[in-house]
């Protein structure tokens, strides 16, 4: 199972209160102006102690910086001074790791961040998972295999096929079997183009039915670049040349290692959008490293897509 934001709490809170009737369980609202996604409460083990509440917040960020983990801390403390009758831990659930200096500033506080890969301890053992004696699990051996592999090859022309590869196996790990497997330097008819990737799309619903709906993106189409530096107009007009209505569909991803300049995005991305209805987003090693993650937690790495998309189309 593929989990979103909102299907994380709901079967999150679905389960505590199927095993234990006793826990008063609150989907999302607002406390003293701070949104959340659901409560978990629960009656003080002894007499005479305040009731334990967890205040649930699911996020898909696939890293907790420091400064997420400051706005993170704000939240949770507009939410303490609300109400002293409860012991209140502020759970956040989200897709990756933490930074270590985001660690540091929330060693001591009762807010508790745990990855998607211990929900169902989450689920069968909650209160003894919001310890700090608990050891979450992180990404698993495929997704830590991936980061590290994308991150040692060099920069360099020379070292394109590996990067090709390698970004070929992690589209594979995002986006099957939504997509098919990817199928690497296919030929239009008369060998006059050669595209680095695509990816056939026949899903008949969510994000990618979507995707051929509005934009004809029967297949995926992905380019590579491995280049030093950011790339330039120039590679963005080859992938839009690739895209056709009638052939692969009017949307690809520019992978390049280092992403395209603001210049570039503002410019030649937009105006394949405005003037041909070519929708190219490009992504740098950081995003496929961010929907790695995304993924590896069970979640949507398609919607990291979706948030570009937005932001090219906000940009016209």
């Amino acid at each position: 199972m593929r989990y979103t934001e909102q299907s994380i709490v709901q079967d999150l809170l679905a389960a505590l209160k199927k095993a234990d009737e006793n826990r008063e369980i609150t989907g999302y609202g607002y406390i003293n102006g701070i949104g959340y996604d659901g409560i978990v409460l629960e009656r003080g083990e002894r007499p005479g102690e305040p009731d334990r509440r967890a205040i649930i917040e699911v996020s898909q960020q696939p890293v907790v910086t420091i400064a997420e983990a400051e706005k993170i801390r704000h939240r949770f403390t507009a939410i303490d001074v609300e109400d002293r009758r409860y012991e209140t831990h502020y759970l956040y659930i989200t897709s990756g790791d933490m930074t270590k200096s985001a660690k540091d500033l929330l060693d001591g506080t009762r807010v508790v961040v745990r990855s998607l890969r211990s929900i169902e301890d989450l689920k069968s053992r909650f209160w003894e998972t919001l310890s700090s004696e608990f050891k979450d699990t992180g990404l698993t051996d495929r997704a830590r295999l991936l980061i590290a592999a994308l991150a040692e090859v060099p920069p360099g022309r020379e070292h394109y096929s590996d990067y090709e590869r390698i970004c070929c196996d992690i589209l594979q790990f995002l986006f099957c079997p939504e997509l098919e497997t990817p199928v690497a330097q296919t030929s239009t008819a008369n060998r006059s183009q050669r595209r680095d990737v695509i990816m056939a799309n026949h899903a008949e619903s969510g994000f990618w039915a979507r995707m051929r709906e509005r934009y004809a993106a029967d297949y995926l189409v992905a380019e590579m670049k491995n280049n030093r530096g950011s790339v330039s107009n120039t590679s963005v007009w080859q992938l839009a040349a690739y895209l056709k209505e009638k052939g692969l569909g009017l949307f690809g991803l520019l992978i390049a290692r280092n992403g395209v300049s603001r210049g570039v995005n503002n410019y030649a991305v937009i105006d394949q959008w405005l003037h041909s209805q070519k929708l190219v987003v490009p992504l740098s090693n950081d995003d496929l490293v961010r929907m790695i993650r995304i993924r590896d937690g069970e979640g949507e790495p398609e919607g990291h897509v979706q948030r570009l998309i937005d932001s090219i189309r906000r940009g016209v």
